[in-house]
């Protein structure tokens, strides 16, 4: 198969679980999208306040107020940015679709209380056996301790198990543990390696 090929070409050994990242992966990552459509970078105050939102430290008005304290950017403006519903790619569902029956499929995000809504209502939660929000969890990547708790969650072993992401600290936080990781750039990408 040849999902079963790429898996070989990515890893030494036995993979029986695939971890993915939502934000970047198989969804864009709206406030990327924001930052850059307002010629601003995730840094800073900008990480700060994403990192506040990630841990469920503030509520989504609360972090609209502040975006928009330390942006000048009206919060209404912001609201409707981010309200704004992007559907999720049909090709990305099939992948997933197709890798169901043959793996354990996990989602490790970084997002804020609002996320689960979203996979919910896209349709995403059904397919994986173990969803970590990191602000239901109090955990965000890079920290080993989030990795940690979705390999016990899915009853998994590093060495069996296959994570991919955009950022590459959360790609070398989970090679640190011994998982096998690939940094997403694309689903063209993705899925040149799916066909190898």
């Amino acid at each position: 198969m040849v999902i079963s090929i790429y898996i070989e070409c990515y890893t030494t050994g036995m993979i029986s679980t695939i971890i993915f990242d939502l934000y970047g992966v198989l969804r864009e990552d709206p406030y990327l999208a924001w930052l850059k459509n307002h010629n601003l970078a995730k840094d800073g105050a900008y990480k700060v306040l994403a990192d506040e939102a990630d841990l469920g430290n503030i509520s989504r008005e609360e972090f609209y107020q502040q975006l928009s304290q330390i942006s000048d950017v009206a919060r209404e403006d912001i609201e409707n940015a981010f309200s704004s519903k992007k559907s999720i790619d049909p090709q990305i569902i099939t992948i997933l679709t197709s890798l169901r029956p043959e793996y354990k499929l996990g989602l490790i995000t970084n997002g804020s209380r609002h996320t689960r809504d979203f996979l919910e209502e896209s349709g995403l939660a059904p397919l994986f056996n173990d969803i970590i929000v990191s602000s239901e969890v109090g955990l965000i990547k890079p920290d080993v301790q989030i990795f940690k708790l979705a390999l016990e969650r899915l009853d998994s072993t590093p060495e069996e198990t296959l994570f991919i992401d955009d950022t590459k600290q959360n790609v070398l936080a989970a090679e640190a543990l011994g998982i096998k990781a690939v940094q997403y750039e694309s689903l063209d990408q993705f899925q040149a390696l799916l066909n190898k």
